[in-house]
């Protein structure tokens, strides 16, 4: 399970957008009783199984009947946004609201879903109704944004990323490491839209071949993209397997650059 709030707490930093919401996230446990006129321990929780239930548990609190207007609730907005957003993630139809959530959840829950429905004509003589609401948080699409190294960056700048004692790379989740490391293999493989071939048997004795390499590719790309179908993949590899293809995807990534440089 993953503690959202400890993921926030952990993590935060003064100088971060989210850091507005600080006091809340770090005080939502805490309350005070004004008859007995002391601070009173709450047991919220903030958990969730994997990513999809992250985006799936956004979707619910943006619902008209679930308007996050309770501090429970207004810390589960601003925790589940925060941690899709350090994962990666973007919103389509809402691009900004992940990266600078409005100081009320309830600005973008009822003010920018109800605007977006006005401009798309799906009002009702300027009422946006519970059933149109719905249907867009439903077909809310999130996508990861695109790799942190640009494809055109040259190729010495891309394998300095996951060198050793690269902090910011041994920061990242493995989730967003095997992310890059699929970008990663495949930029430098590809020529003119095509896939090359190297002599994998010069960097490796033998060891990793080009069915390595594919079958490796084929394995990770669930990283590179955000659809049902790659979320569940994601979620059937353990913490140990993951771990496994970082470290297998990095010997891979410095092989390919020992014979493309």
């Amino acid at each position: 399970m993953i503690d959202l709030r400890e993921y926030y707490l952990d993590n935060i930093s003064e100088n971060d957008y989210y850091y507005h919401f600080f006091s809340l996230i770090e005080g939502v446990n805490r309350t005070y009783n004004v008859f007995y006129g002391k601070d009173e321990t709450q047991g919220f929780e903030f958990l969730v199984h994997d990513e999809i239930e992250a985006i799936e548990k956004f979707r619910q609190l943006c619902q008209p009947e679930n308007e996050p207007n309770r501090k429970e609730d207004r810390c589960w907005f601003y925790v589940v946004a925060y941690y899709l957003n350090a994962h990666g993630y973007i919103i389509d139809q809402f691009p900004d609201v992940l990266r600078r959530p409005p100081k009320e959840p309830s600005s973008f829950t009822y003010g920018t879903i109800r605007d977006r429905a006005i401009s798309l004509g799906l009002d009702d003589d300027g009422t946006v109704r519970w059933a149109t609401r719905r249907a867009m948080v439903a077909d809310m699409t999130f996508v990861r944004k695109a790799s942190s190294v640009a494809i055109g960056d040259n190729l010495n700048k891309r394998i300095q990323l996951i060198s050793a004692g690269n902090s910011r790379f041994e920061e990242m989740e493995d989730n967003e490491k095997l992310r890059e490391i699929a970008n990663l293999i495949e930029n430098p493989l590809k020529e003119n839209g095509k896939f090359i071939q190297p002599d994998y048997s010069k960097a490796t004795l033998g060891l990793v071949d080009d069915n390595t390499v594919k079958s490796f590719r084929y394995k990770i790309q669930c990283f590179r993209h955000s659809s049902k179908e790659s979320l569940e993949e994601r979620a059937r590899l353990t913490d140990g397997q993951k771990r496994f293809l970082v470290d297998f995807g990095v010997t891979i990534c410095k092989a390919i650059y020992s014979l493309v440089e």
